[in-house]
């Protein structure tokens, strides 16, 4: 295990990591250690449940919890300054889905610096994806050795069902001092292990050409929609959410694309406002097979196609 944490806190550009089983588990340590005077937590709105249920300790515990419009500096600075000198902890996502963007890390690592605070970032959906080599949201905006504290799960670009931990050092070996959880719940299994060092070390040595070529299927997909009248994501994320006009119903779209043997995924809407379609490309997809998905939508939702 000391061995795949050190790849993994090498891979973020922080000092020391902690593996875990999951997000959840990381999150219940987390913030059981901010669940003490003087702290006081400041979420984004843009922040995935499982970063919200570890917050909810802190709240159990009676450490004042703060919430603000996605991505909002001012509404959090103001925020801020109204709590009379606590020590702030900020909660977000590295990137956001569901808004395509990535949140203001610099400046919420700005704003918690200026009263010794911390920002939690929650990074699974941005590592193996962003930044240098794929390290996530801490390498790409140069914020590795701040007062940022990552969390992650690797089941995402990386594929391994675990998730890690990683900051400064002092911050790391206090949390891991304090784990409840390294107590009371098994740790990641062998086989597991084992999986996160061999993705690890197949993401530095090609982990950059899978990025290419998925940018390359990504870019291909959205350019296909946009011949067929319709968008996706504005971003590369491989998550493209399909935005429908108001008059398509995204089931009737879905149930079209699995008779033509193309599988998407059905979600609720943000806000849980209504049915939406979203493909997920990887690098493993053929260029063939994002044209036949294309071709299915252009069947099912009555656009016309032509392969760029």
């Amino acid at each position: 295990m000391a061995e795949v944490e050190r790849a993994f806190a090498e891979l973020v550009g922080c000092d020391q990591a902690i593996a875990g089983s999951s997000t959840l588990h990381l999150f219940w340590d987390l913030f059981g250690w901010f669940a003490k005077p003087g702290i006081q937590i400041f979420v984004d709105g843009a922040t995935y449940p499982i970063g919200r249920w570890g917050v909810a300790r802190a709240a159990l515990a009676g450490v004042p919890v703060h919430y603000f419009p996605e991505h909002d500096v001012e509404a959090l600075r103001n925020a801020i300054n109204t709590t009379h000198g606590a020590t702030p902890v900020i909660v977000a996502d590295g990137f956001c889905p569901a808004c395509d963007r990535a949140a203001p890390l610099c400046q919420y690592v700005e704003l918690a610096g200026s009263r010794d605070g911390w920002v939690i970032v929650d990074d699974s959906q941005a590592l193996g994806l962003f930044g240098w080599h794929g390290g996530g949201s801490l390498r790409k905006f140069g914020l590795t050795g701040s007062n940022a504290i990552l969390v992650s799960s690797l089941a995402k670009a990386l594929g391994v069902p675990m998730a890690m931990l990683a900051g400064r050092a002092l911050d790391v070996q206090q949390i891991r001092a304090q784990s409840d959880i390294r107590v009371h719940c098994s740790p990641p299994s062998v086989p597991i292990l084992n999986a996160a060092a061999r993705a690890l070390k197949l993401n530095a040595e090609i982990g950059d050409c899978l990025r290419a070529r998925l940018a390359r299927r990504v870019a291909r997909f959205r350019n296909g929609l946009k011949q067929l009248g319709l968008e996706g994501n504005c971003s590369l994320f491989p998550m493209q959410r399909l935005r429908l006009p108001g008059e398509r119903s995204a089931r009737d779209i879905y149930e079209r694309l699995l008779q033509r043997q193309v599988r998407c995924v059905l979600h609720r809407g943000r806000n849980n406002r209504g049915a939406q379609i979203s493909f997920i490309i990887t690098a493993r997809h053929s260029l063939e097979d994002i044209d036949k998905a294309i071709y299915a939508l252009e069947s099912a939702s009555g656009g016309t196609y032509a392969v760029a």
